[in-house]
């Protein structure tokens, strides 16, 4: 989603500090997403096709 906003909506601003600010920050919201998207994979194999629960150690 980040990615398709930063190519639709090309963000162009007078101040170069500004530019490149929100440019880095649209980076690590694509970092940031890819890396929670593979961690919720990774808990629903863990937790559903392999049967691991993921919290061991809590007990409710």
């Amino acid at each position: 989603m980040v990615s398709s906003l930063y190519s639709v909506f090309p963000f162009t601003f007078r101040n170069v500090y500004v530019f490149y600010s929100v440019r880095f920050a649209l980076l690590v919201a694509m970092v940031v997403l890819a890396v929670a998207v593979f961690l919720y994979g990774l808990k629903f194999v863990l937790k559903f096709i392999l049967r691991i629960d993921v919290h061991q150690g809590i007990s409710p």
